[in-house]
């Protein structure tokens, strides 16, 4: 009763009268989660036992705790890294005037200082930039291109600040050799794309809109990957990895030529091997055992079975381990919200599972039962009617009512919306495209009240104040089968898998002692 259990230990302590037995376990009112009913949560606890007795649980166990582990880290990160990552006035100015401009650029990209100080002297006598390119280029798509990129650079504020200089070259300008992650580059601009023109720079406009809060969030994000990566530089070093050249190559020859009476999970190994080395390293040894468990998550294992490839795949989950070890020994991994959240993945994953397993592959559909299905269900495939709405929002309900005046007196809508409007449309002329009577609150009711051509009267959204003109009309209609088949399917493979499990849970829902209390 594992999933009772893990699920009782996140309960509230405090609680109101239980709704349900299950086994030995009180099911409260509280457990539910959102968007189920007690019915369905109850069902899911059947079913996560089920799963538990044939072992589906540790099918899903290693992807999740990779889950898991990628959450504690990203979260210790993000306590070190958060303070620095709060952008400073400087950031946000530099943030607000260098994001206008997109850099069409040629670059010289190479591995080593060495090499790029040697290209950096070819072109300062006056080699052809592209030649050079092609020639020092680390990867072949730029020695091919010439060192052209096909897109245009956009400013990051995880860019290091030696690359400001590059946003405030000239076109035509080249710059020194400058490192960025790896590698070292030397860019040339070849054109320079400034929004709504050169002259749109407003410090007024750039005094309000840097106080934004999603511009400083964005700009900390940005910078908090910036700290990622230097904090994860380190941890190579932490490691200090040391390939067992033995393990290494009893490794490659099983994947390369695996025996049919030497297999462990599928793979090509014994019980006898997973205890070979691989690997040490500062957090232990890294085994065949810990090499099975990394590269069910790989895929095919072929893509190891040469020594680079192996040594590669090795090291990185060194790497990996040593950094979630670290995270783990903060506690991180103990913060209640990130505890709650693993075994509801965990448990959301294993019923996932399960159902894969039990009920899924159950499910037949023929074109009879498809078409029959359609028949029986032709209210879902109706399409609603929708209506094309153009809108002025605006703060005051006086304000309102003028501009309704000034359109019943002829004024073009859009004219007036781009003039007043506060919505996001405005600058398509107030439009918002089509939407159904559900759809937009109030917007949506007052839609429907219309003809086409009509303004509305004023009325109340949950911002502003409104008035609104349906400019077309779309009629609800009927889809044909052919046309919603594939929705057809999902619909009828879904209503069948939800049979199929009721069935499943009426029949071992005594099994576990299940009692719905008044």
């Amino acid at each position: 009763m594992l999933f009772l259990v893990l699920i009782s230990a996140f309960s509230l302590i405090s609680k109101e009268k239980p709704v349900a037995i299950v086994g030995n376990e009180k099911v409260f009112e509280e457990d539910i989660p959102d968007g189920l009913t007690l019915d369905r949560h109850l069902q899911n606890l059947v079913f996560l036992e089920l799963a538990e007795e044939k072992g589906y649980d540790d099918s899903v166990r290693a992807d999740i705790d990779q889950v898991f582990n990628k959450e504690v880290v990203r979260r210790t990160v993000r306590g070190f890294s958060g303070e620095a990552s709060m952008p400073t006035q400087y950031d946000c100015v530099l943030f607000y005037k260098n994001s206008r401009k997109k850099l069409f650029v040629q670059i010289i990209q190479t591995n080593s200082f060495f090499k790029a100080a040697k290209a950096y002297l070819e072109v300062l006598k006056g080699e052809d930039f592209g030649s050079v390119s092609e020639k020092y280029s680390v990867y072949p798509e730029l020695r091919k291109s010439k060192g052209h990129l096909q897109y245009p650079i956009s400013w990051s504020a995880a860019f290091p600040r030696s690359f400001n200089m590059v946003f405030n070259m000239r076109k035509g300008g080249i710059s020194v050799p400058l490192k960025y992650a790896e590698n070292w580059n030397i860019v040339k601009i070849i054109d320079i794309k400034e929004e709504n023109g050169k002259n749109a720079f407003d410090i007024s406009k750039m005094e309000k809109e840097i106080k934004d809060p999603r511009l400083r969030l964005r700009i900390a994000r940005e910078k908090s990957s910036l700290y990622t990566y230097k904090f994860r530089k380190f941890i190579p070093w932490i490691a200090n990895p040391k390939i067992d050249s033995k393990g290494l190559s009893m490794l490659i020859q099983r994947i390369s030529a695996p025996e049919e009476k030497s297999m462990h999970r599928g793979l090509p190994f014994g019980e006898g091997d997973l205890d070979v080395v691989l690997a040490h390293s500062a957090i232990g040894e890294y085994k065949i055992r810990d090499f099975i468990e990394d590269a069910a998550l790989a895929g095919d294992l072929s893509q190891f079975g040469n020594e680079n490839a192996a040594s590669l795949f090795i090291r990185d989950n060194i790497f990996n381990r040593t950094l979630t070890a670290m995270c783990r020994r903060l506690g991180v991994h103990r913060n209640s919200s990130l505890s709650e959240s693993y075994e509801r993945r965990f448990s959301d994953a294993t019923l996932d599972f399960f159902k894969s397993k039990e009920i899924l592959p159950i499910i037949k559909e023929t074109e009879d039962d498809l078409r029959n299905f359609y028949e029986e269900n032709k209210d879902k495939y109706v399409v609603p009617e929708k209506r094309k709405v153009s809108l002025i929002e605006v703060k005051e309900e006086q304000e309102a009512q003028e501009a309704r005046e000034r359109l019943l007196k002829g004024e073009d809508f859009e004219a007036l919306a781009r003039e007043i409007s506060i919505a996001r449309g405005r600058e398509h002329g107030g439009s918002i495209g089509y939407i159904r009577e559900d759809q937009k609150g109030a917007i949506g009711r007052e839609a429907f009240l219309l003809q086409k051509g009509e303004i509305s009267n004023v009325f109340e959204t949950k911002i502003a104040w409104a008035v609104i003109k349906v400019t077309d009309i779309k009629n609800s209609y009927q889809q044909v089968y052919s046309d919603v088949k594939s929705s057809v399917r999902i619909d009828y493979r879904e209503a069948k898998a939800k049979e199929i499990g009721n069935k499943i849970f009426e029949q071992n829902k005594e099994r576990f002692g299940l009692k719905v209390l008044d």
